[in-house]
């Protein structure tokens, strides 16, 4: 039941509400320690929420926490549970030092489809350049269709075109919708447009020497 507050009574009647509604705050805002604690539940689900919590405290966490957060959450990287693992990638991307790291780049590589996809789409919005051979891997070669098309959005994130000539091979074989997103990432990438067909990409690929 929500408490509330109000002036009318005695003093000591207001202060004694105001701390009941102190409490009450505090008691729903567990500590980093015992989140820490929690990515070691039985259950999934509550490693899961404490993973994605203390990813969303990333701003908030002193040097010691930081550190101690960071490996809790690189630990979940090889949890049993996919769900697990896919938002741990997915909190650690809010840690710089998760982009100094090998950890990412070894979860493009998660027997799960749903890790595979975080890890892609936390490449690319940190923008980790380091990850575009593994991107435009996945991009090609990924059996899963949700996956190759966050594989592409990274691509066009990180902004290389170094990546255009591979986009095009991989428009030339794509089958699936995620021609559209190539498509998209090719002209984000180099300005033109194009219709979603190899020939005129090629084209004018050729012609820039």
């Amino acid at each position: 039941m929500p408490l509330h507050l109000s002036r009318e009574g005695s003093p000591s009647a207001f202060c004694l509400t105001l701390l009941l509604t102190s409490l009450a705050l505090l008691a729903g805002c567990a500590s980093t320690a015992s989140l820490i604690e929690d990515t070691q539940d039985p259950f999934a689900g509550g490693r899961r929420e404490a993973v994605a919590e203390l990813g969303l405290r990333e701003g908030t966490l002193d040097s010691a926490e930081r550190q101690a957060a960071i490996a809790a959450i690189e630990r979940a990287l090889t949890d049993e549970d996919p769900a697990v693992r896919a938002t741990a990638v997915e909190a650690l991307g809010n840690f710089s030092e998760f982009a100094a790291t090998d950890a990412l780049l070894a979860t493009f590589r998660d027997p799960h489809p749903r890790v595979r996809a975080a890890a892609a789409r936390t490449a690319g919005r940190l923008k980790l350049v380091e990850a575009l051979s593994e991107l435009l891997q996945l991009a090609g070669l990924d059996r899963e269709e949700d996956v190759r098309r966050e594989a592409v959005n990274a691509v066009a994130k990180l902004g290389e075109k170094a990546a255009v000539p591979t986009l095009i091979d991989l428009l030339e074989r794509e089958e699936s919708r995620v021609k559209y997103v190539i498509n998209d990432a090719l002209r984000r990438l180099t300005g033109k447009i194009f219709p979603p067909t190899v020939r005129d990409w090629r084209r004018w690929y050729d012609s820039q020497g």
